[in-house]
């Protein structure tokens, strides 16, 4: 006895180091843990790494005693701590792995109910409601908020019930029916004041209504129960509660909340106090801290410091890869640059957020297509297996038919055939149509898709600045905004022409002109009208050209060729940009070559198509390489490209020596 109370205070000294060290050294140290329990009790044992994975989970950092626990629980076949460690699995991948998460709890959920532990089930369960929530998956949502309650009602389990309309609650907030979300949220906070359940659960409550109420007197109520509760825990010397709800993290929502109201009510001495008081927690949020700042810096006209602050939480959002958050952060920039006096500063902010914002939504956009798209593909499926069933049925009673008669047998059969001829070819005329349809459709709509973002981007640019020109007293920004309009024009006409001639060469409309033209003259035309359109740190260079008479469509040669400029120019931000010819055999070799981005080799296949973007943060191609494989196809002729990412591409083209 007096071994095991000795191993006991080990292992105890064991955890208490461990608590200190960092999360890391706990996997590291996780066989000499395990050696330090061999003499103790399975009971013990297994109680004192359950208590440890759950201190370390409200932490959120480390699974080592959670894997501990785990591995224990099934040597020793102990279902109850086996299901209290999925538990806390569940809870460690709740809001971070949705795939994860319910892995976990499909496997805690038999051995919770087997042990009739409906906390922890239902808690598990209510999860789920919030992860639909964020998934947006509305119709899934209400039909698991049903199921939970109906579970509650047959396990007489009346928590279960005020768990899922906390969920319930919070999709209200999340779908912008704030009054229903406040009334159901009030209403089971007092349930439970009345029940008197524990504080942490009517806290996860309040924190919901502070969180998502915009009308300020109701918030400020919330956050004096808040305090009381706060006082409550002082009082009672709590210093942390289940969840993650420390003392210090609930202050900090409490400074937080007020210093934001006093934002909203420009109230700076108030907030500067507030944002002290969020200072002085130890469980307090850099990025929230930051936005704080720049509220404060913005609300006393103080434009140094909240450039300085807002720079600051770009850089973390940029670290953490929150690409919304950073947007939002930019838009910002762009706002406290142009209220101090910096409007040229502004507009390149401005310029860049806009960028993003049309990046990032024709990238959503696509994903929504294509979730549409796959969703139509299951109809589809799901119609032709129905077909299918329904095919079966009229073949087997066919064959009942076929069985009453050898003379019934053979009309049968006859009727049989002649039918099934029939129905194949109306089948395949069927799904020639429905393909050629469905094929249509889609084209249809990818154009239209890229049309509207295309032709946006130009139109935001011209009435954007057409707004702003008009408040513009600098002469110079003046002429800026009207440089920046006129440019926004030009690319819409090019945009509209580029259709026009796409639409006649996909529909064999395009009249070619041949006769004989002098090549190196061409190309010093097409030198000089391209020279004074170069980037600064670009070089535009024409390879020595050999004489040569050659038969062909000047202006269509002449497009062809500049298009392949311009998307050189658009894809090089320094370097060169050569171009040229070479005469083969019976074949005339022109050739693009730049030092710019380059293309992804999953790209290459698909770079002559319509719209096509290489990354998420670059511009597209447009229409301009569409065309120029249209035209040099109708001239005969073949393009293609080769291209290394980074190092830059050659776009190349050869058309026949021949009258055409």
């Amino acid at each position: 006895m007096s071994k095991n109370k000795s191993a006991i205070l080990i292992c105890l000294l064991l955890l208490i180091v461990m608590n200190i060290s960092a999360a890391d050294k706990l996997m590291i140290n996780k066989d000499s843990l395990l050696n330090a329990f061999k003499n103790i009790p399975e009971k013990t044992k297994l109680q004192m790494l359950s208590d440890s994975a759950k201190k370390y989970l409200q932490g959120k950092k480390t699974k080592a005693y959670m894997e501990l626990l785990l591995q224990e629980a099934q040597k020793a076949k102990s279902n109850y701590h086996k299901a209290t460690a999925y538990f806390y699995f569940s809870e460690y991948y709740y809001m971070a792995n949705a795939d994860s998460m319910h892995n976990y709890m499909h496997l805690a959920e038999p051995l919770l109910l087997a042990d009739n532990r409906k906390e922890e089930y239902f808690r598990m369960e209510s999860w789920d409601i919030f992860i639909l929530t964020n998934e947006g998956k509305s119709k899934q949502v209400l039909a698991a908020v049903n199921a939970i309650k109906q579970k509650a009602r047959q396990m007489n389990y009346p928590e279960g019930s005020l768990m899922a309309d906390l969920g319930l609650s919070n999709f209200y907030f999340r779908n912008g029916l704030e009054e229903e979300g406040i009334k159901l949220a009030e209403d089971i906070l007092a349930t439970m004041e009345a029940q008197k359940a524990p504080l942490h659960k009517r806290l996860n409550v309040l924190r919901l209504l502070i969180t998502n109420t915009n009308n300020i007197p109701k918030r400020m109520h919330y956050l004096d129960l808040l305090a009381q509760y706060i006082h409550e825990m002082e009082q009672k010397k709590i210093d942390h509660l289940e969840n993650n709800n420390s003392i210090d993290y609930l202050k900090f929502t409490y400074h937080r909340a007020y210093a934001n109201i006093s934002s909203a009510q420009h109230n700076a001495p108030k907030m500067f106090y507030h944002i002290q008081k969020c200072m002085k927690c130890s469980s307090k949020d850099d990025i929230v801290m930051k936005l704080l700042w720049v509220d404060y810096y913005e609300l006393t006209k103080n434009y140094p410091k909240a450039l300085s602050a807002v720079n600051e939480l770009m850089d973390i959002l940029y670290r953490m890869k929150r690409t919304k958050d950073y947007m939002i952060a930019l838009n910002r920039k762009s706002n406290i640059l142009y209220d101090s006096g910096n409007t040229k500063e502004a507009m390149d902010a401005f310029r860049t957020y806009t960028a993003m914002k049309d990046s990032i939504s024709a990238v959503t956009y696509y994903n929504d297509v294509a979730k549409l798209r796959n969703q139509h593909d299951l109809d589809q499926l799901e119609l032709k297996s129905k077909q299918m069933e329904l095919k079966e049925e009229r073949n087997h009673s066919q064959i009942r038919m076929l069985e009453s008669s050898v003379l019934l047998l053979f009309v049968v059969c006859c009727a049989a055939i002649i039918i099934a001829i029939q129905r194949h070819r109306n089948s395949l005329a069927e799904k020639k149509a429905r393909t050629k349809a469905e094929e249509a459709d889609r084209l249809k709509s990818a154009f239209l898709a890229n049309m509207n973002h295309e032709i946006r981007t130009p139109l935001n640019a011209i009435v954007g600045f057409s707004q702003v020109i008009v408040d513009e007293d600098n002469a110079e920004n003046r002429k800026q905004y009207l440089n920046i309009i006129q440019h926004n024009n030009e690319l819409l006409q090019q945009l509209i022409a580029d259709v026009l001639d796409l639409s006649k060469i996909e529909s064999n409309t395009m009249a070619f002109y041949y006769k004989d033209l002098e090549l190196p003259s061409l190309m010093d035309d097409i030198y000089n009208t391209t020279h004074i359109r170069m980037k600064k740190d670009i070089s535009l260079e024409l390879e020595s050209c050999a004489p040569y008479l050659f038969s062909t469509d000047r202006n269509r040669l002449t497009q062809i060729i500049t298009n392949l400029l311009n998307n050189a120019i658009k894809h090089t931000s320094e370097g060169f940009i050569r171009f040229g010819y070479k005469i083969k055999d019976t074949q005339i070799y022109f050739f693009v070559k730049d030092s710019g981005e380059g293309i992804p080799e999953n790209k290459l296949d698909t770079i002559f198509g319509r719209f096509v973007q290489l990354n998420e943060m670059s511009r597209g191609v447009g229409l301009g390489l569409a065309i120029c494989k249209g035209l040099v196809t109708q001239m005969g002729g073949t393009i293609g490209v080769t291209s290394k990412l980074n190092e830059g591409s050659t776009f190349f083209f050869s058309l026949p020596i021949k009258k055409q």
